[in-house]
């Protein structure tokens, strides 16, 4: 991973294989231009809208030791790669409170407070898994080209068209409705879509949690689920590249006929709005 201020991000996903001399996959994305997505195993790429909307405080890496005064617990001090250390324990949802279940463990460099190791551990589908991230170099000089979003040569541009507005908003108010009905009339009860997070709430919902797979494939509900996940994952993009997307599933219920749910704005200038009892109007 690259990050280069303010806003330009590159993530490649290396080969298993060290004769190989090209990462597997890159993704090159932007705050205020289109980025890009390049696969060198299938030849192809795709462009990326700038994501200019909601970014989790998880990713803002060189802030991440500003949150030690959130720490459940101390884990005192150690030195990594000659650099002394202070760790700290916190739960993931003291930093960002949509997110699921977990902690983050982080060693800070005592000197300049910066992390030198951190590892986020979540429970999803009923398991714990765990993320490490450790190697880090700060202000290095980077090749510009890292950062260039040209097609690559004979490479075939997979890029879908974007959902109209009416598919986008029919797909998310029937996942919406989905959602409302498992959990007694509630949506989800975060400030942020995250679209991983609300399928692993949806999985505890319908009760699938825990199950084995092959008991809950032939369950209508599950079919359900999965196409409810579409609905969300275009709310997790929406919120993610639209600066004024808004979302209030904390305080609106679908009672609340004349209180705004989700407003997103659209290309045109004007807005799109979903009302808590999922009525939807373009203004």
């Amino acid at each position: 991973m690259y990050w280069k201020t303010p806003n330009s991000h590159r993530r490649e996903e290396l080969s298993n294989d060290p004769s190989k001399g090209e990462p597997k996959t890159v993704l090159i994305l932007f705050e205020d231009e289109p980025g890009i997505e390049i696969n060198n195993v299938t030849r192809t790429y795709r462009r990326k809208p700038a994501a200019q909307g909601h970014a989790s405080p998880l990713t803002t890496l060189q802030e991440l030791a500003s949150y030690k005064k959130l720490a459940k617990q101390s884990l005192g001090t150690k030195t990594i790669k000659n650099v002394a250390c202070e760790g700290y324990e916190i739960p993931l949802r003291e930093i960002d409170q949509s997110i699921g279940e977990g902690t983050m463990t982080i060693w800070i460099d005592e000197s300049t407070h910066l992390p030198v190791e951190y590892a986020l551990k979540v429970y999803s589908d009923g398991e714990e898994r765990e993320m490490r991230f450790s190697n880090f170099v700060w202000n290095p000089q980077l090749d510009p080209e890292l950062f260039t979003t040209d097609a690559p040569a004979g490479f075939k541009n997979t890029s879908q068209e974007s959902k109209s507005v009416s598919e986008q908003t029919k797909r998310i108010v029937e996942a919406l409705s989905f959602y409302s009905k498992l959990s007694g009339g509630k949506y989800p009860q975060v400030k942020v879509v995250y679209g991983d997070v609300i399928r692993d709430k949806l999985m505890e919902l319908a009760g699938f949690e825990g199950r084995d797979r092959s008991e809950y494939l032939e369950d209508d509900n599950y079919r359900l689920l999965l196409e409810s996940g579409f609905g969300f994952a275009m709310m997790n993009e929406i919120m993610r590249n639209n600066p004024e997307a808004s979302y209030h599933g904390l305080t609106v219920t679908p009672d609340d006929e004349d209180k705004e749910l989700f407003r997103w704005k659209l290309d045109d200038g004007g807005y799109q709005v979903i009302y808590g009892d999922l009525r939807t109007v373009r203004e």
